[in-house]
Formats: C-alpha cells, structure tokens, sequence
C-alpha cells in the first residue's frame, strides 16, 4: 500500500514534458504530414498548389533593460534646469477656452453657412443675413433666427438641451412677430424686411422641428402675405435681394402643396427686382421664373375636372408646359457654357 503511495507521488511530481513545436508550414501541420520547412514555400505545398504559410517569429524585447539604461542620477544643477525649462513650457500652453460663451455665434454661423451659402446679392456681399444676427439679439429677427439656427444645430448633432431652448425661443419670437405686425398701422405701408426675415426663420423652424406639413404652410402663407405688402419694387435694392430668392421657393413649394398659384408667376414680380441691374438675375433666378409657374399649371390642371370651374384649354395648359421645357433647355446649355467642366455623360 505504501509503496503504490510511494508510487503515487513520485510520477505526480515528476515534470510533464511538452511536445515540441513543429517548425513545418502550417498547412502540412494541419494535414499531418513531414514537411521539408522549405522557404518561402516548402516543397509539399508547392506541388499540390496549396498555400503554404509558417508562424510568425515573436520577438521578446526587455524593456525593463532598457529602462535601467535610461534611469541615471542627476546632479542639482541639470534638475533645476530641467524644471525651469518646463515651467516656460507650461507657460506656453494656451489655455482652453469653455466655448460655451460662443454658443450663439456656433450655431449661427453653422446655420448661415449649409443653409444660405448660395444665397448672395449681386454684389458679393452676402452681408445682410448675418446683419440681423449681429444686431440686437432681443430683435424679433435676432430671436427667430437664433431659434431656427438652434433648432438645425440640435437635430443635426442630436442635442436635446438646444433643441427645448429653440422652442423656448420660438414661442417668444411669435409672440414678437404678432406685436410686430399689429402695432403696424396703415398710414406706414413700407414694411422692414425684417419682418419678412422673421416669418420666414420662423417657417424654416416648422420645416425642422415640425412633422405637421399644416404648421410651416401657415408661416408659407404669412411669408407669402408679407412679401406681396412690399411688392416687387421692395426688393429692388442689394440688401434685400437675398431675401426673395430665398422667399420665392419657399412660397411656391407651399403653393404646390396647396396646388394654388401665387402673385409671383406675375410678370412684374419677374422683371421689376432686377430692373435697375438685368445683369445681376443669374441663372438660378432664371430657374425660379419656372418653378413660381408651377403652382399654376397643377391649378389650371384641377380645373380641367372641375366642372364648376371656367374651363382651362388643355392646348393652352400644354403651350405653357413646351414653352417652361424650352426656357429649362435654354438654361441648361448657358449652364453648360459658362461652367463646362463642371458635368459630362
């Protein structure tokens, strides 16, 4: 009995060997079988077509020798030297600054730049948008556009907090609006194109925050009402040109989804803005002459089943129609010749 404990123990304790490593591919590794460890392909693999790969060498490094090595004393003077060194070096480092204090500034300028790059007056200018941010920023248009260019800032970088401020803000930018509008009498019939900018940041916001296509069509015909008060020749001048390219697709898209036409198919509001400089009216302005046409055509198409209605000519809704595909060709090939690199088949 106790020479089988005896036994026992002595293989217990006795080391177990581990087999040793193959240094063959390893494919014939895996296949069992002799490899001739023929480098970069042994001659096994190479005559059965097979890949044939070998473990990567490890590589040990001893950092702590290396550590050793950089680890010396130093004498007082070099230390004192060292520490000066680094103090003028901390001094150096620009501190931080909280950008919270530049909040507004962010998300307008986020706001002006992806929304309104394109929009610029003749002149190059491009200043009269951001004129209403840097005024007053209790103004009507001030708030309206803080909280229509908080409201992009939030839904894009997904920031809840800003996104209650900006409907905080735009409660207060409607009640401003409405005193704005109502303090107006009728001897005063300029009306200041601010109050235009407001109704139209505030029907930006609804285009936004809002899943109600009934909220923004509201602001779209607010916007249409107060463009139409200042009439064609209100938007004669430099500073106020950015806001009826911006105004007039806004209006007729809401027009297309009342499929209503609108005062801008007009002649006069197509010629009269750009009358003092014919040259200013570029290409895109040209193309938005064809989309205020649109609202119209879907209107005299309804009316054509509308048996209560004074009957539309379809020949006459067809000749407008060829006449919008000429004009949208002609822009197309001026296009073309003034920025010919810039598309191809």
């Amino acid at each position: 009995m106790s020479s089988q404990s005896n036994g026992f123990m002595t293989l217990s304790t006795q080391p177990k060997r581990q087999p040793r490593r193959s240094k063959g591919c390893l494919t014939c590794r895996k296949c069992r079988v002799k490899c001739d460890e023929q480098r970069p392909t042994c001659e096994r693999c190479s005559k059965g077509f097979h890949p044939c790969k070998y473990d990567d060498n490890l590589v040990f490094v001893n950092h702590l020798h290396d550590a050793a090595k950089i680890v010396r004393p130093e004498d007082p003077e070099s230390r004192s030297l060292n520490a000066l060194i680094q103090r003028e070096d901390f001094k150096q480092i620009p501190v931080t600054i909280d950008l919270r204090g530049f909040k507004a500034e962010v998300v307008i300028s986020f706001f002006v730049n992806n929304l309104f790059v394109l929009v610029k007056s003749p002149l190059e200018d491009g200043s009269s948008i951001l004129d209403l941010f840097s005024g007053e920023a209790n103004s009507t248009a001030g708030m309206s556009g803080l909280c229509v260019a908080e409201a992009f800032f939030s839904s894009i970088h997904g920031i809840p907090e800003m996104k209650f401020h900006a409907s905080a803000l735009y409660g207060q930018a409607v009640q401003r609006l409405k005193a704005d509008l109502g303090t107006r009498t009728e001897a005063s019939r300029s009306l200041p194109h601010a109050t235009i900018w407001s109704a139209l940041f505030l029907g930006v916001y609804e285009i936004i925050s809002s899943d109600s296509m009934s909220n923004w069509l509201q602001h779209c015909h607010g916007v249409a009402v107060l463009t139409e008060m200042a009439g064609p020749y209100g938007f004669q001048m430099d500073a106020a040109k950015p806001i009826l390219q911006i105004n007039r697709p806004f209006i007729s898209i809401g027009a297309m989804a009342n499929r209503k036409r609108t005062f801008l198919e007009q002649d006069e509001w197509k010629h009269i803005p750009w009358a003092l400089q014919p040259i200013s009216k570029t290409i895109g302005d040209f193309l938005q002459d064809i989309l205020c046409d649109i609202p119209g055509m879907m209107e005299d198409v309804d009316n054509l089943f509308d048996a209560n209605s004074c009957q539309v000519s379809a020949n006459f809704i067809s000749q407008k129609l060829r006449a919008s595909f000429e004009r949208l060709n002609s822009l197309r090939i001026s296009w073309n010749f003034m920025h010919p690199h810039s598309c191809w088949r």
